[in-house]
């Protein structure tokens, strides 16, 4: 589902509001991605935290993945797809007034809310600290798509905000391959190993955002 995020724009606010810097576009364009720490008050956190919790409480289907349709408990993974059409008051976090401004800063004013994904993923046990539950990859077509001069489109930049802490080192965060975004080397050139030179493992605190662009690897 393809939600438009401008057809009301008078009731988006712009006041207290972080816009991106030229550092900051230099270092996306650079990197492919970009981090802002603690965008979320600790009160927003526990609100949609909540909103998370009634979400694992209703699924009780995994619904993607090699398990799919089996009985899933409250503590198991949850991956939920298009997550506005099942509680409307996340849509508030997609346009969230400190957020929202920094993608039309980044990509202009036409830009529509093509998915909203729910992650919760509970600490494994005796399992290895190089395990990845997805292996290497870049968002969008298989393998990038159709590349031009040695790069593939920029399609879409996504936006990761994390409820918890991801401080510590092998804790689950995201792990990226900065500058990969601008060659189109095939994904598959990463597969199976744990962490490829030039790895960096994304640490956050609660309430933090990450943008990225879809053609890195991570």
């Amino acid at each position: 589902m393809i939600t438009s995020l401008l057809n009301k724009p008078q009731e988006i606010s712009y006041e207290n509001t972080n816009f991106l810097s030229a550092i900051d576009k230099l270092h996306f364009e650079a990197n492919g991605f970009l981090v802002f720490e603690n965008l979320l008050t600790p009160e927003e956190i526990l609100e949609y935290r909540g909103l998370i919790t009634e979400q694992r409480k209703k699924v009780k289907t995994v619904l993607y993945g090699d398990k799919a349709g089996q009985p899933r408990n409250f503590e198991d993974l949850l991956e939920l797809r298009n997550a506005v059409s099942h509680d409307s008051k996340l849509l508030d976090l997609m346009t969230h007034p400190k957020i929202f401004p920094l993608i039309v800063d980044l990509m202009g004013p036409n830009i529509s809310l093509i998915t909203s994904q729910i992650f919760y993923r509970p600490p494994t046990v005796k399992v290895p600290a190089n395990f990845k539950q997805i292996d290497w990859h870049r968002d969008g077509p298989s393998d990038g798509g159709l590349s031009a001069n040695g790069r593939y489109p920029w399609l879409y930049t996504k936006v990761g905000i994390f409820l918890t802490d991801l401080t510590i080192k092998d804790a689950g965060s995201l792990k990226v391959i900065p500058g990969s975004h601008l060659n189109d080397l095939n994904a598959k050139a990463y597969k199976n190993q744990a962490d490829p030179i030039g790895t960096y493992e994304v640490k956050i605190p609660a309430g933090s955002v990450l943008i990225f662009d879809n053609r890195i690897l991570h």
